[in-house]
């Protein structure tokens, strides 16, 4: 096919990442086509840049496992300077929306947990944060969980699953659609961020069809429209196509983006993953000797059954090993049952909204819902890790010393593709908390 290296003569700017930046782009990959009917398009990363951009990889994936990967540093606490929110269904997904959009102060500035994957079944969506008014100033954290299935169409300028951002986003996926308007008016789209306004968007993946952008003095990215924050450890992937793509009317979106990852596929042997790369633990170190293996399907691992918890340094002692034998990436949690924690700490960490709204839930058991008291990062084949540290609880609250019963928590992940492979795996543990 023909090739065009620069964005059309009316203005309209176009990016694999990001069309235009002011701010700083570092460490990002993209395997994002952009055609139109008759030709294959040679996008840059970013469409125009005024700002700094460093680390770009094009057409590859390019998230190594590292001793140095990025530790996401968010706030856990409840303070009086943000509101707590634990996003699990569409529904509160909608209502939180719909609270930011109608311009509720304290919705703009929460920090914000998703719980879960989220499909919105082909919905259209209204951008959080649709105006400039109406901006998100808060954190919001993906929690390595996708967002897919979703439209965003219609009159509005600020395209994206964030129509203007001013906070700051990590560890999210979003999967969707977004169609341009075929107007001379200036809209600006981007899979996770129209607008990314001084926010910085980290950890972050954008798998996008962005379809019938024909004419005008739009901006276009497939992570974000216009930058003037920081971006850093982003992948992008789907298609931006140039003209309306007729067979698009009437078909469902899961099948539109099936034919994305289908002409992904077929130039390159890459796999596509479809959730962001998980950060190693900063505590990992390399058993010598060892390397992780890349054919099978086994997971084998030793780590202590009796966890001591030295509440002064705030760190469980795991002595976890995890022999180069397995073919999984690996999460651990140490948890104890809601049930216990209101005996022990006469709470399960939450804050007293979240608790009470999580009360009203007719599905909601205490005996088998869990408080997670530690979490790990990423463990890879080959690696041993020491020891990870207890959970800040939104509320405050901390473990006594004494004995516990617990449960060490297991998620396996696909090294590749970071998807979760295996069915979970838990042991029951002892802690001895000091």
């Amino acid at each position: 096919m023909e090739q065009l290296s620069k964005n059309n003569k009316n203005n309209r700017l176009i990016g694999r990442i990001v069309a235009l930046n002011s701010g700083d782009v570092s460490d990002c990959c993209t395997l994002v086509k952009t055609q139109t009917k008759t030709m294959q398009l040679n996008i840059n990363a970013v469409g125009k840049n005024n700002g700094n951009v460093s680390g770009i990889v094009l057409d590859k994936l390019q998230f190594e496992q590292s001793e140095q990967s990025y530790n996401v540093k968010v706030p856990t606490d409840n303070s009086d300077n943000f509101e707590t929110v634990t996003i699990s269904t569409a529904d509160e997904l909608i209502d939180f929306a719909r609270k930011l959009n109608s311009g509720d102060v304290e919705t703009a500035k929460a920090f914000v947990k998703l719980q879960n994957d989220i499909d919105l079944k082909g919905k259209e969506w209204e951008p959080l944060g649709n105006d400039v008014g109406n901006a998100f100033s808060g954190v919001f954290d993906g929690n390595r969980n996708t967002i897919s299935n979703f439209v965003i169409k219609g009159k509005s300028t600020a395209k994206g699953f964030f129509g203007y951002l001013k906070g700051e986003v990590y560890n999210l996926t979003v999967n969707c659609v977004i169609t341009g308007k075929n107007t001379g008016a200036g809209e600006t789209c981007g899979g996770i961020a129209a607008h990314n306004d001084g926010g910085t968007i980290g950890n972050c993946a954008a798998v996008v069809g962005l379809v019938g952008l024909i004419c005008g003095k739009g901006k276009y990215g497939a992570l974000v429209g216009s930058n003037t924050g920081k971006i850093f450890r982003c992948y992008t992937a789907g298609l931006i196509r140039l003209k309306t793509i007729k067979w698009y009317i009437g078909f469902p979106i899961l099948s539109l983006i099936a034919l994305i990852v289908v002409a992904l596929l077929l130039p390159t042997s890459e796999t596509l993953p479809m959730f962001v790369p998980l950060p190693n633990d900063p505590g990992i170190q390399r058993i010598p000797g060892q390397v992780g293996m890349t054919e099978g399907n086994a997971v084998s691992l030793r780590f202590e059954r009796v966890i001591s918890v030295d509440t002064s340094t705030g760190l469980c002692l795991l002595n976890m090993v995890h022999p180069g034998t397995s073919t999984h990436n690996m999460v651990v949690q140490i948890c104890i049952t809601d049930a216990q924690a209101f005996e022990i700490m006469g709470s399960a960490g939450r804050s007293d909204a979240d608790q009470r709204k999580l009360g009203e839930n007719p599905m909601y058991d205490p005996e088998n819902h869990r408080m997670v008291l530690a979490e790990s990062g990423n463990i890879p084949p080959g690696y041993r890790l020491e020891s990870i540290p207890l959970l800040s609880q939104p509320n405050g609250a901390v473990i006594p010393a004494g004995e516990y019963d617990a449960i060490a928590y297991l998620t396996f992940y696909n090294p590749e593709s970071n998807a979760r492979v295996m069915v979970e795996t838990q042991f029951a543990v002892t802690l001895q908390v000091k």
